[in-house]
């Protein structure tokens, strides 16, 4: 049988997964929060489908262990679906999360179906190419994504994106760990893992959460008429905002609100 503190972390994660689905769930008419809920959502599914599997037995059966882990990499993709929506909102498409979608379905079922051991590993290689790939991406997306914004909102030297670089580098963690333990099947890495994941996202949603907030601010600001639509412009950032709302009224309060929300 599995230790007392692998159900137990097992069920502080499913409780917080679910917990974050829901209060990103009631934020509706948002793609980040969407995102946000779909992702936590599988993730938690995830975590009660592994609580049929785990015991001893499993850590000792490489086949069985690959073919979970396998399924559970469909997450992968929607990682990097929250890192291009918070660089680049409005980017993403129906078709573009579908042609993302489609490596981490078709693999695990070849797996699934054949049981050829070299697919695991075709999956795991690729699903970190992929996730590192997204990161740098993200990682050079930044400084315009700030860019934008500054030139939407004359921010100067009062904008500040660490939170978004905070979210980054957690990503980067948790690709980190979910290497380390697609690598090495043993349960004191799996509780690792687990643990280390969980305390992660709390950090991220955190932050997604705040960032959320802020948007939504500006969106039912006094200056805004109608409520203020933020769209992307040119692919990336805050748009429609700028026109409708004097110059001056604009920079000085999207100018305090930032500093109070994101220091």
């Amino acid at each position: 049988m599995a230790s007392a503190a692998t159900f137990f972390i097992y069920g502080l994660c499913i409780m917080f997964y679910f917990m974050m689905a829901l209060l990103f769930r009631h934020r509706s008419g948002e793609r980040l929060s969407l995102l946000v809920t779909v992702l936590m959502t599988v993730i938690g599914m995830q975590s009660i489908k592994d609580l049929f599997f785990i015991d001893e037995s499993l850590y000792a059966a490489p086949a069985t262990w690959g073919a979970i882990t396998a399924v559970d990499m469909v997450a992968v993709p929607l990682y990097a679906f929250i890192l291009i929506e918070l660089c680049r909102p409005g980017y993403l498409t129906r078709r573009t999360m579908t042609v993302h979608l489609l490596p981490f379905v078709i693999l695990p079922a070849l797996l699934i179906a054949t049981r050829i051991e070299i697919i695991y590993f075709i999956e795991v290689a690729w699903a970190a190419v992929y996730g590192f790939g997204y990161a740098v991406w993200a990682l050079i997306n930044i400084p315009r994504y700030h860019k934008q914004l500054k030139e939407n909102f004359s921010y100067g030297e009062n904008i500040n994106l660490k939170w978004l670089r905070i979210i980054l580098f957690s990503f980067f963690a948790i690709l980190g760990l979910w290497i380390i333990n697609c690598s090495v099947i043993d349960r004191h890495i799996e509780n690792i893992y687990m643990a280390g994941t969980l305390l992660i996202w709390m950090l991220v949603c955190f932050f997604i959460y705040k960032h959320l907030s802020v948007i939504d601010e500006l969106k039912n600001s006094p200056g805004a008429e109608g409520g203020g639509d933020i769209t992307p412009e040119h692919g990336m950032g805050i748009s429609t905002l700028r026109p409708m709302m004097p110059t001056p009224w604009r920079c000085a309060y999207t100018n305090s609100f930032m500093r109070s929300a994101y220091s």
